[in-house]
């Protein structure tokens, strides 16, 4: 225990100078670049300052947060305080490419006399988020055969007709995917054969909605037929920021909270262009706070794609562990 407690002390140490300490938590943007971008990991790399910057699972845990700032079936933004960028980088590509998800793949053209060319059909096609939980389904590698299993089959057959001096059906939205059941009409060319159909797993009415897009009016085709700043910063910042920048009865300025007006920092960070502002305000923002938002096609909430791509983040830190 004595040994332990000797390292945290050492650890603390004498603290870091002012202007080291703000490089290391901060990163200061300019009107053209922002300055201490890098974020320090080495355990020994502030030891001459008698600092030990080694890693620490109990001071992280005291660090860490996650706040949930808006939370819809189709959109979730958290703040997560207290973490290297990398660990929230690999969140974002997991949820990019590794929560899995439905989406039509491969597409089987029959018949196409649209001015759409196949292959731009078949990549609109691949973008139409589809209402299914990918939990309902096996993944299919590509060794095994196409099954209900771990299948969908959509088909799209519409044809564009004249009526009086109307056209029908100029227009293909994703509302005209027909979900079949039974799988492939075309099993030779498509080489997809159910054995029972899906039916009786998606019933009308059920709790679990039948196989649809999220959204039916996606367009397919078209057919034819503070500080205290000078009163110059302080007339063009009170001027840009409003809220954010703001003066009290005695004329001094005051900056309020940035996350309640955001939508003023892009305007303040111009300014820095401005010497008299670059000289009487700094915009810093923090290494370690990062504002998360995670969008949903509107097949899962967002809040189980965040739950998805942290147990997949935890499986490969446990099989690195592993290894090492």
């Amino acid at each position: 225990m004595a040994g332990q407690d000797e390292s945290k002390k050492k650890k603390k140490g004498k603290g870091l100078p002012e202007h080291i300490e703000l490089q290391r938590t901060h990163m200061v943007c300019g009107a053209e670049m922002n300055s201490y971008t890098n974020t320090f990991t080495s355990a020994n790399v502030f030891m001459p300052m008698g600092v030990d910057n080694a890693w620490d699972l109990g001071q992280w845990k005291e660090g860490f947060r996650i706040k949930v700032n808006k939370l819809t079936s189709e959109m979730m933004e958290v703040d997560i305080t207290g973490v290297d960028p990398a660990v929230v980088n690999a969140l974002r590509r997991i949820l990019i490419a590794e929560v899995p998800t439905m989406a039509i793949e491969h597409v089987f053209v029959a018949n196409n006399t649209s001015i759409i060319q196949d292959e731009v059909l078949a990549h609109r096609l691949g973008m139409v988020p589809l209402l299914v939980d990918p939990a309902m389904f096996e993944y299919k590698t590509a060794e095994e055969a196409a099954s209900e299993k771990n299948m969908l089959v959509f088909k799209l057959d519409i044809t564009c007709k004249k009526q009086g001096d109307r056209l029908l059906n100029e227009k293909v939205f994703s509302s005209s995917l027909q979900w079949l059941p039974m799988g492939s009409e075309m099993p030779d060319e498509t080489g997809c054969r159910f054995a029972q159909g899906q039916a009786h797993r998606f019933p009308p009415g059920g709790a679990v909605p039948q196989p649809s897009p999220v959204h039916d009016n996606i367009l397919l085709a078209k057919l034819r037929a503070g500080q205290e700043p000078s009163s110059e910063a302080a007339t063009l910042l009170l001027a840009a920021a409003p809220g954010l920048i703001t003066q009290d009865a005695s004329g001094k300025i005051e900056v309020g909270n940035a996350r309640e007006h955001e939508q003023h920092l892009e305007k303040v960070r111009v300014l820095l262009d401005t010497p008299c502002v670059a000289e009487c305000i700094q915009l810093r923002k923090r290494k370690d706070y990062f504002i998360f938002t995670i969008e949903s096609s509107g097949v899962l909430p967002p809040e189980v794609l965040l739950e998805q791509a942290i147990a997949i983040l935890h499986d490969k830190a446990s099989r690195l562990a592993q290894r090492l």
